[in-house]
């Protein structure tokens, strides 16, 4: 009978163990549902923001473009077949109202009948609907009325531009490929599977416990594998975890919150964590005081003096007994650093969206009656001959109307995409050529500008305006940031592999605040008094267009003053861009 009594009290751990086994099965299930709703609704939300940004860029592309004097049905073409390089982008096509297809981005897409057209008031936001092809993946499109503002033109170039109003009624669909967000889906489920697999053979291992609960060994075995794998698991977790007691100290940790924090994990265990965190600022001390949770509180923690702040978002729940009195609390520690990353690179696509919106304003609105001044400031010029100072203001006014032009000349070659010509240039000749047209500004200023061309460099595949544009941008500004008697080196070679040309303008100057470093090639960001804060930016877009980079080392490696902006193209030992 005791012997019996005895089993019967074993058995009730177990048995309460496979219920808290399905318990958890049941959590996780539901919890699983729901986190994939979410995150299919929040998918779809992004799609659609992603989405609707994108066809406000082509339209904003195609009215910079059409005031261009070359622009054409085929700028359209090439304008979807850029936009739609984008490994997100399934296809961009313009169809009308009757289904006829205008202009797609996709070959493919020539004769299918299959198209979406629906039926999009003016000024009405865009539709959107999930598609699913035949392979199985889905496709997210959305559709807008395609807008774009006809101009009208000067008499004399009109016989080479074609109005587009002919596309007033088409729609403009664009197709985002959803197959990034369904593996990641898939990969949730797979997850979700696994870990029920795993409830499912603990409760399935108690179970055996059942029949073989008399072997201890075997009891004690599994209780230690299990601890094991507990510990492994928050060992392995991407984020920090710490234990606390009630008097701050560390009780246990994983090596993620070591690191995260800075603290050598030799030293954490018994470390007072309010010699490192706020415990107020980050709402520790009221979940150690009362056992209210903390969730997601963004804070900056400062690993060395020397080094910029770390963002972190700290979650802090209360440790409470079976009688309900809290013993500590578990801190979950977040790095945020790559999340605010992104952050930043998602608001300097909406800039580059605004100023593609603003381009094609400021040049309706402002180069038409530019024109009107500019002839009219011309006239007086001419007129006012016989007095010189009447004569000196006309002449100023012309030269102002020719840098407001050039101001918004840049503005349209940085709102528009880069469409580069690719020709063999010879590299040498291309120095020569930019360092004679900077050479009178220079001696002006007593700068000495020397060549480091390597001769084997030989030709490569570039547009060769877009190339002088971008080392004429680089040599003006040194010549503006350098003081007299100060040097300037144009420089290019190829790496030993042949697999890289790097070209680009190094000056002795006093070089560049490592602050304003990283705004460099910001639109609009500019030191110099009568700047547009557009010249690097354009630099950077055209080696971008090239399928290159730029760089700027201030100070140069071995150097204590200077700086060195560096363009740098991949190529194929042909000389071709790859």
């Amino acid at each position: 009978m005791k012997m019996l009594q005895w089993k019967r009290k074993l058995y009730i751990p177990a048995l309460s163990i496979i219920a808290a086994a399905a318990i958890l099965l049941g959590l996780t299930g539901y919890s699983t549902y729901r986190n994939l709703n979410r995150a299919e609704k929040r998918a779809v939300e992004n799609a659609y923001r992603q989405g609707s940004m994108l066809l406000s860029v082509i339209e904003s592309g195609a009215r910079a473009g059409m005031h261009l004097p070359m622009w054409g049905e085929d700028s359209v073409r090439r304008l979807f077949a850029e936009i739609a390089k984008d490994n997100d982008i399934s296809y961009i096509y313009l169809i009308s109202p009757n289904g006829e297809l205008s202009h797609h981005s996709v070959p493919s897409l020539k004769g299918y009948t299959a198209l979406w057209a629906p039926i999009v008031l003016q000024g009405e936001k865009a539709v959107s609907r999930m598609r699913l092809l035949q392979d199985g993946s889905r496709v997210f499109d959305l559709a807008k009325r395609f807008q774009p503002m006809p101009i009208a033109r000067d008499k004399r170039i009109q016989m080479y531009v074609r109005h587009p109003h002919e596309h007033h009624d088409d729609i403009l669909v664009i197709g985002l490929s959803m197959k990034g967000y369904d593996q990641s889906k898939a990969d949730d489920r797979h997850h979700t599977y696994f870990m029920a697999a795993i409830i499912v053979a603990l409760g399935t291992g108690t179970f055996f416990f059942l029949f073989v609960i008399q072997n201890y060994y075997l009891v004690g075995k599994t209780l230690k594998q299990t601890q094991d794998y507990t510990r492994e698991v928050v060992r392995s977790m991407a984020d920090g975890l710490i234990s606390l007691d009630l008097d701050g100290c560390v009780v246990a940790y994983n090596p993620r919150a070591a690191r995260i924090l800075g603290i050598d994990a030799s030293v954490l265990e018994g470390y007072s964590l309010e010699d490192s965190l706020d415990f107020d600022k980050t709402g520790i001390r009221r979940t150690l005081s009362n056992g209210k949770p903390t969730l997601n509180r963004e804070i900056q923690v400062f690993k060395d003096p020397h080094e910029n702040a770390i963002p972190l978002s700290l979650s802090v729940t209360p440790i409470k007994g079976s009688t309900g009195n809290i013993s500590g609390a578990v801190v979950l520690i977040k790095d945020l650093s790559k999340i605010k990353r992104l952050e930043g690179k998602l608001k300097r696509a909406e800039t580059l969206a605004a100023v593609g919106q603003m381009a094609a304003s400021l040049a309706h609105e402002i180069r038409n009656p530019l024109s009107s001044i500019k002839g009219f400031a011309q006239l007086l010029k001419g007129a006012l001959k016989d007095k010189p100072e009447t004569h000196a203001y006309a002449n100023l006014m012309v030269g102002e109307v020719e840098r407001i032009n050039s101001v918004i000349e840049d503005l349209l070659f940085f709102s528009r995409p880069a469409e580069p010509n690719m020709q063999p240039v010879d590299i040498v000749n291309l120095c020569n050529r930019c360092v004679n047209l900077v050479l009178a500004d220079a001696k002006s200023k007593s700068i000495t500008i020397t060549k480091q061309v390597e001769s084997k460099i030989g030709s490569i595949n570039l547009d060769e305006n877009q190339m002088t544009q971008a080392l004429l941008n680089m040599l003006l500004n040194a010549i503006d940031a350098v003081c007299a008697n100060s040097h300037i080196t144009i420089f290019a070679d190829i790496t030993e592999n042949n697999s890289l040309m790097r070209i680009g303008v190094a000056d002795n100057g006093t070089g560049i605040p490592p602050d304003n470093q990283d705004k460099l090639f910001t639109p609009f960001h500019t030191t110099k008094e009568k700047g547009t804060g557009l010249g690097l930016s354009i630099v950077k877009k055209i080696a971008e267009s090239h399928g290159g980079s730029i760089t700027v080392e201030s100070p140069p490696a071995g150097e204590i003053k200077g700086s060195r902006f560096t363009i740098k193209i991949p190529i194929d030992r042909q000389g071709h861009i790859v």
